[in-house]
């Protein structure tokens, strides 16, 4: 499955990738990442395949999705990926680990990549995410590295909560979340159910730098009422 195309400062491409390995494990999905390097030669495009990046089922459920990656000031690549893993208390023996976000950083477009890191607060907490989609990007305003995510107040378990929808910023030198950046976007309706859904939106910056980001209000699949109640198609201007 391939993901959202960048072009990087020196004109070339980098398409981020993942594929589905978990005939392996015996599960129903278990994702690998990894990116493709395009450049131009002689009017046509080469591509390059970088390195695969893994983690156990052990570090996430669902291994590595929906990669965004994004290109810092320094050419460093840094990549969020979205990560499900077990609580203590589902099974016997296994967890201590809550769903979040995992990091990894290239320095070589993509080539190679840094052993994948939960996303931590400033004071290095983990930042707390249901199993859910997640954007990352470099403001073309003002060059700021942010995160687009649904952000638990707890450690949690599989796809849900998704319903707040919040902002941040990263530092660009400790990749860590600035918490005191922190701002909701969206959040729950009281005339909502619990499992209401704000994800799997589409995000673009227009000529103005304004970050736009496109959804339909989402329902999870425990919920009872799965399709919803509001077919609207929003629109959010950051």
């Amino acid at each position: 499955v391939v993901f959202e195309m960048i072009r990087l400062s020196d004109g070339s491409l980098l398409l981020p990738s993942t594929r589905n390995v978990a005939k392996k494990y015996g599960v129903w999905h278990h994702g690998d990442f990894n990116t493709n390097h395009g450049r131009w030669e002689n009017g046509r495009l080469v591509w390059t395949r970088g390195e695969t990046l893994h983690v156990e089922p052990e570090e996430s459920d669902c291994g590595l999705c929906e990669p965004h990656v994004a290109q810092l000031a320094d050419g460093r690549l840094v990549v969020l990926l979205r990560a499900g893993a077990r609580l203590p208390t589902e099974e016997k023996g296994v967890g201590g680990l809550t769903s979040g976000k995992l990091l990894s950083v290239s320095a070589d477009n993509g080539m190679t990549w840094s052993k994948p890191r939960f996303l931590r607060y400033d004071d290095g907490r983990i930042v707390y995410s249901s199993r859910s989609y997640q954007d990352l990007f470099v403001s073309e305003k003002h060059g700021r590295l942010y995160a687009i995510l649904n952000i638990s107040s707890k450690p949690c378990l599989d796809c849900d909560p998704r319903n707040v929808l919040q902002i941040a910023e990263i530092d660009q030198e400790t990749l860590c979340l600035k918490r005191e950046t922190v701002t909701v976007i969206v959040r729950q309706h009281e005339q909502h159910h619990d499992l209401v859904r704000y994800s799997n939106w589409r995000g673009v910056q227009d000529a103005k730098g304004d970050m736009l980001i496109f959804f339909e209000l989402g329902m999870s699949q425990l919920c009872p009422i799965r399709r919803g109640y509001d077919r609207s198609l929003y629109c959010y201007r950051i």
